[in-house]
């Protein structure tokens, strides 16, 4: 069988995505992408972007999980919890939407530095980027409850209270609660109380905007 002129090919795909409905279009985007993410670099070959190591898939992975959603699971009457990766899609949308940003900016000298934080678009998208680079390396998932117990007792053991088992290393607790809180989806009290304080005033600045002037 004769190879298909570049002609015959989009036809070929455009006629499929007609016979799929808006859900499966999404779906066939999300498995298209995730095989993309697999050959990066592409383009960036063209301007010394280093290739061959993987990392560029590995850390687009690790934003999926780090901008997931934690929900609740329910099995044999026992209670844990869980996280929904973000979809691959969404989180392209966001560095994309978060760089795009720029074109906003209102500096007067042209920097590309910070980008649009003021919003909250930004905030999670910077504060996204930043644990990315403190996460550099690689990254072993945990599940929430294990992540929770390790703190447990490393608080335990730090303020001399009886930790279950054996004699554990006060130390190599500290060290392993500091790589566990890089975890993706993983969020620290004082993590999550940051973000509620830097939500707050996002909104109250966007309340301020809608009030009528006076």
């Amino acid at each position: 069988m004769p190879e298909q002129s570049a002609y015959q090919k989009k036809k070929a795909v455009t006629d499929a995505l007609a016979k799929l409905d808006k859900g499966q279009k999404a779906q066939a985007l999300e498995e298209l992408l995730v095989e993309w993410a697999k050959n990066l670099p592409r383009k960036g070959k063209e301007y010394g972007v280093e290739t061959g190591t993987g990392k560029y898939a590995q850390r687009l992975e690790w934003l999926t999980e780090h901008w997931g959603t934690p929900f609740k699971v329910e099995k044999n009457g026992k209670e844990s919890n869980a996280l929904r990766r973000m979809p691959l899609s969404g989180v392209l949308e966001l560095l994309t939407l978060f760089c795009l940003n720029v074109g906003d900016s209102q500096e007067d000298v042209d920097s590309f530095r910070t980008l649009d934080v003021d919003s909250e678009l930004g905030e999670k998208v910077a504060s996204g980027l930043s644990e990315l680079k403190a996460a550099n390396g690689p990254v072993v998932a945990v599940t929430f409850a294990a992540f929770k117990e390790l703190q447990r007792l490393a608080r335990e053991a730090q303020t001399g209270g009886a930790v279950e088992g054996p004699r554990t290393s006060t130390a190599i607790l500290e060290k392993l609660a500091a790589i566990l809180q890089a975890t993706p989806g993983v969020k620290t009290e004082k993590e999550a109380e940051a973000y509620n304080v830097r939500r707050a005033k996002y909104d109250a600045k966007k309340a301020e905007k809608k009030q009528p002037a006076s």
